[in-house]
């Protein structure tokens, strides 16, 4: 089909959206910067450990505040609007901790926004992303909000060294507000216009902006192709009840939660924490952000996950799902003999730090492979056009549960039994995706939403359907 070929318009729009994520990684990274200077013995802060521990998990009150908010804009008022009501939150961080930099309150401020804000654009970022690409482009745009925010956390620890903290805060808001106005200028998603507001106008306007290249003749194709595949979904049934109205999309929401609860359950978060711990001791490193060995690793993750989102469209979903879940499983329990061996002998120091970090390395390596890119394009494209905004806000509720619930159960297997139990139950939860991605997960490479749609009802597609 022709309006399968690639446009820069699209690819254009799918960065300009990415760049929020670059944004929040940058922010994030800034208060693991900030936060070590709030315990020195002159801080900028007055702050105790306990205080400490407070300005880290506020962040899970904004993270609760936006789903349901992000959902409705989204359905209402259109996935662009709904994208660009993250850039007030970030603003107003940055304000608030700029002008009140000696207040604990702004620290406080500064994380609910930033939880806030991510949380909203983990929820309506995958849905424009995915609804501007075409199918054959999908999984590369969608992936690069991934991308994104690895180089935000990485761009940040080149900057800090070169700026001073408040110097950094004021280079943040700059771009932060830079970047607004350069998102106002790209399009609205062509299947909001047609799905809600019915503007066939419209839409022709904004898939012409995606498509530069394309003939007006091929771009109206391209418009009849996406209303007769919204027709199909019946959007006028649109409601929490139609994620769960019919077998398809009941099953639908199976696979798109389990999927979430393995990437979280998995211990990515832990993980990426212990990690860094280990790196820490194994080198001898006072402070990871400052030091090039972290730099140097940020930079190999980045290239795992371009090689991921470059080849998805390629390869396809499942082969590297399955591949990503395959060495994080063994990684798992790799680790868990490790630890059960740091538990139970006398082995040295050296050798005890080294061989976990290795292992934990090759788990973030796999990790991003697959589980951690992948999940939310999958989830985008199997949700219909009418329900990717109801479907959004279960799984980043599913998200945050799932992410308590893990890390309350690490508290209770470390003291109950040590680290070793935590690797058995990350490994029993990644085999289990493993089994399930093989058996249930339908392949979405190169397809329409309607081809995936028809995927759960009719026989297996052939395989011309899944050429690019």
């Amino acid at each position: 089909m022709a309006f399968l070929k690639f446009n820069s318009g699209q690819c254009i729009a799918a960065v300009t959206a990415s760049l929020f994520m670059m944004v929040c990684g940058s922010c994030f990274v800034w208060y693991q910067q900030t936060s070590p200077k709030l315990l020195v013995p002159d801080p900028i802060v007055l702050m105790t450990q306990i205080k400490m521990t407070w300005t880290l998990s506020v962040l899970e009150f904004g993270v609760l505040l936006s789903p349901f908010l992000a959902g409705m804009i989204t359905d209402c008022w259109g996935r662009k609007t709904a994208l660009s009501f993250a850039i007030p939150a970030l603003v107003g961080g940055w304000m608030i901790t700029m002008f009140r930099k000696n207040n604990l309150n702004a620290f406080y401020s500064l994380r609910i926004l930033l939880g806030y804000a991510l949380n909203f654009i983990y929820t309506v970022s995958p849905i424009y992303l995915c609804e501007i690409a075409t199918p054959n482009h999908r999984g590369k745009l969608c992936g690069l909000m991934h991308i994104m925010w690895n180089f935000g956390y990485l761009s940040e620890c080149l900057v800090k060294p070169l700026l001073k903290a408040g110097d950094n805060m004021h280079l943040n808001l700059i771009l932060t507000i830079l970047l607004f106005f350069v998102y106002l200028r790209q399009p609205e998603s062509p299947y909001y216009l047609l799905m809600i507001r019915k503007c066939d106008q419209q839409a022709f306007d904004a898939m012409k902006k995606l498509r530069t290249t394309q003939s007006d003749e091929t771009t109206m194709d391209e418009l009849d192709a996406i209303k007769d595949g919204l027709e199909s979904d019946d959007i006028t049934q649109a409601s929490w009840w139609s994620l769960i109205a019919t077998p398809v999309d009941r099953k639908i929401l199976l696979i798109t939660q389990v999927l979430t609860t393995v990437r979280y359950a998995s211990g990515t978060i832990l993980i990426s924490y212990l990690g860094e711990k280990l790196v820490t001791n194994i080198l001898n490193i006072s402070n990871p952000i400052d030091n090039h060995y972290f730099l140097i690793f940020n930079g190999f993750i980045i290239l795992v996950t371009m090689t991921s989102v470059l080849t998805v469209d390629f390869i396809g979903r499942v082969p590297l799902l399955i591949i990503s879940q395959i060495g994080v499983t063994a990684s798992h329990l790799v680790s868990s003999v490790i630890f059960w061996l740091h538990d139970h002998t006398n082995t040295g120091t050296d050798v005890a730090d080294i061989y976990p970090a290795m292992s934990l390395m090759i788990y973030l390596s796999f990790f991003s492979l697959g589980l951690g890119p992948l999940t939310h394009i999958i989830q985008t494209e199997l949700f219909p056009s009418h329900n990717r905004g109801y479907g959004s806000v279960i799984t980043m509720v599913n998200m945050t549960l799932t992410c308590f619930v893990s890390n309350s159960l690490f508290v209770a297997l470390n003291s109950l039994f040590g680290l070793y139990a935590n690797f058995i139950f990350f490994t029993f939860v990644s085999l289990i995706g493993l089994i399930f991605t093989c058996l249930y997960l339908p392949e979405t490479k190169c397809k329409t939403f309607s081809q995936i749609r028809a995927s759960f009802t009719l026989p297996k597609l052939s395989s011309d359907d899944n050429k690019c």
